[in-house]
């Protein structure tokens, strides 16, 4: 499994502004986030692999989006969507060996720690960028599995949980659709459900995603 590349992540000179036409679409028409949104986080498309982060190395350095994240726990770092993926199944790049986190847009940094508010968990920045473009509060996790500690089977969660208030909270969780289907991830849905039922005093509430033709 890999990590959203958080860490005291190299220093680089990369210049965040710049976004071209094509991430532009999908960011903002076709995934529904709004410029707002968009500019908050950083996103920002890499041309060249001078302009790539230094966290990234090998095969990884390459024309893509480059996706700030951001810990609940305060650690920034790094993902690339590479225009050509290295691995066709494989849409993001997270550098090598850093470890598991969640990410929550900038914006929302403060609202993790708000019971008052209701709280999403998706699959990926893009989702969560969409709920927070629609002044929802809402966490990023990077896999279905990325919420715990690797090892643990499922049965710990991460340390950044630690800085999210759930205690009291309205919490919804919300997998791709394709956890209707897959026993696996409807695995690691439920024992997500059980860790959090553990620490939210209202309960968590699963919403399903209705399959769309195309994805």
């Amino acid at each position: 499994m890999s990590g959203i590349g958080l860490g005291k992540a190299q220093a680089t000179d990369c210049s965040p502004a710049k976004l071209s036409k094509e991430h532009r679409r999908m960011l903002e028409e076709e995934s529904g986030i709004s410029t707002e949104v968009v500019a908050g986080r950083g996103y920002y498309t890499a041309e060249r692999r001078d302009e790539l982060p230094g966290v990234f190395s090998g095969r990884q350095r390459r024309r893509g989006l480059v996706i700030p994240v951001l810990s609940p726990s305060g650690i920034m770092g790094y993902r690339l969507r590479p225009d050509k993926p290295i691995n066709p199944k494989r849409k993001y790049e997270q550098p090598i060996g850093v470890p598991n986190a969640l990410d929550v847009h900038p914006f929302n940094f403060e609202r993790v720690r708000d019971v008052s508010a209701d709280l999403w968990i998706v699959e990926g920045e893009k989702k969560a960028d969409s709920l927070a473009s629609r002044g929802e509060c809402a966490i990023a996790i990077t896999g279905v599995w990325n919420w715990c500690v690797p090892g643990t089977n499922g049965t710990e969660l991460l340390p950044c949980w630690d800085h999210v208030a759930l205690q009291g909270r309205n919490v919804y969780v919300a997998f791709d659709s394709d956890v209707l289907t897959n026993a696996n991830i409807q695995l690691a849905l439920t024992r997500l459900v059980v860790l959090l039922e553990d620490r939210v005093t209202r309960g968590v509430q699963v919403v399903y995603l209705p399959e769309v033709y195309g994805g």
